[in-house]
Parts: structure tokens; C-alpha cells; sequence
């Protein structure tokens, strides 16, 4: 029950978490919340916005992860590099009841294929090369980790975020200097930058990032 009074209709889990810097959510952990909130009667929402980058980072199929929400969603834009569009996936009156709603509020899109299409390319291609964005993102972890212009998390990155701590509080000055240097990079705040690796962005890009944070770190 809520502090009103209300009880819970539904639990909400994310993974990857963005806001936690991409981290993933075991299964264990998936398993004992599912449980609970359908033993008293909750729904359960996988908010899987990065469900494939949690499946690649655990080495797993991502329906592994998806049995345990009663719907479940995932991006088709973030990791896996369609243009646009998000799917949600449950049963099927479930799925009719969403229909419904979207309709009712406006969100219908006429000629959808051309979208639809490229989905199916995110999802036929992209997942496999999910790891290169995790490895490049962990390397960008170990380039940060001793760079005085900011603070990296104790513990290596999951999957494709990078939460990097700004002791100073200077973030947007910090964003619009390594714009200088040609690094596009969003603040969290003033204490905080975020940095997302995705298909366009290789080796190369890498070391341009780190190159860029050092010289801004030695003046």
C-alpha cells in the first residue's frame, strides 16, 4: 500500500538503468521482485528501454530477462539504432486495451512501414554488436579513471553509460569546452556528465574523448 492508502497496481523495473549508469539488474533480483509484487496481486513493468544491452552485458537471450514483467518494453532507437520507435509487448488483451489508449490519445502513425522496417533491421542486426559499445565504453572508464577533471564510478561500467562526476560543479562550462574539441557530451546538472558509446562511435572517437578530458584537465 502507498503512503495514501492505495494499493499497488504495478511495479516498475528498469534495465539497463540509465540513471544508475547503465547498470543491469540480475535475474536473481528480477525473480524476487516479480515474486513479490504478484503475490500480492501487482503487475509487473520491464522498463527495458536497454533490455538488449542488459542481455548482451549478462550473456544471455532477452527473453530471459522479459519472462519476468507482465509487459515488458524496449527501444528500438537507443543501442540498436533505428531511426525512431519503441515496442510493447504483453498479452493479448493486454495488447488490445494499449491499441485502445494510443488511439485515444492521438498516437497513431500512418504510413509506419518504412519504420517498421528498419526495426526489423535493428532487430535482425544490432544486438550482436552490442559488446562493442560495452568494451568501448569500459575502455573510456579506464582513460577517465585518472583524470583529475572529474571522478569515474568505483565500479566499471555494465553496458553503454558513463556517469562522470564533476567535483567542482562545473559541468557546463566542461560541455561547452570539449565542444571546442569536438566532444558532444550532455550535463546531468552541474555536478555531473553523461556519456553514451552507441554504433557511431569507435576507437578512434574513444581516444578522442580521452585526449580531449586530459587537455582540459592540464589547463
Amino acid at each position: 500500500y502507498s503512503r495514501y492508502g492505495e494499493p499497488t497496481a504495478m511495479v516498475a523495473i528498469e534495465t539497463s538503468h540509465n540513471a544508475a549508469g547503465g547498470c543491469v539488474q540480475s535475474l536473481n533480483y528480477l525473480a524476487q521482485v516479480a515474486g513479490v509484487a504478484r503475490k500480492r496481486g501487482a503487475a509487473v513493468h520491464l522498463d527495458g528501454a536497454r533490455l538488449f544491452n542488459a542481455a548482451v552485458a549478462l550473456g544471455i537471450d532477452a527473453r530471459d530477462i522479459a519472462q519476468y514483467g507482465d509487459s515488458v518494453t524496449f527501444c528500438l532507437s537507443k543501442g540498436l539504432s533505428a531511426p525512431m520507435g519503441s515496442i510493447l509487448l504483453g498479452s493479448h488483451e493486454f495488447i488490445e486495451r494499449a491499441r485502445t489508449f494510443r488511439r485515444t490519445i492521438g498516437g497513431g502513425l500512418r504510413q509506419a512501414g518504412i519504420m517498421a522496417a528498419a526495426g526489423l533491421v535493428a532487430l535482425r542486426t544490432m544486438p550482436a554488436r552490442l559488446a562493442e559499445d560495452h568494451r568501448r565504453t569500459l575502455l573510456l572508464w579506464e582513460r577517465l579513471r585518472n583524470t583529475a577533471l572529474v571522478e569515474v564510478d568505483r565500479y566499471p561500467p555494465q553496458t553503454n553509460i558513463l556517469r562522470l562526476k564533476v567535483p567542482d560543479g562545473k559541468a557546463e562550462s566542461h560541455v561547452r569546452q570539449l565542444a571546442l574539441h569536438g566532444i558532444a557530451i550532455r550535463a546531468s546538472g552541474p555536478y555531473a556528465l553523461r556519456l553514451v558509446v552507441h554504433r557511431h562511435i569507435d576507437d578512434a572517437a574513444i581516444d578522442a574523448v580521452s585526449n580531449a578530458f586530459e587537455a582540459l584537465a592540464a589547463g
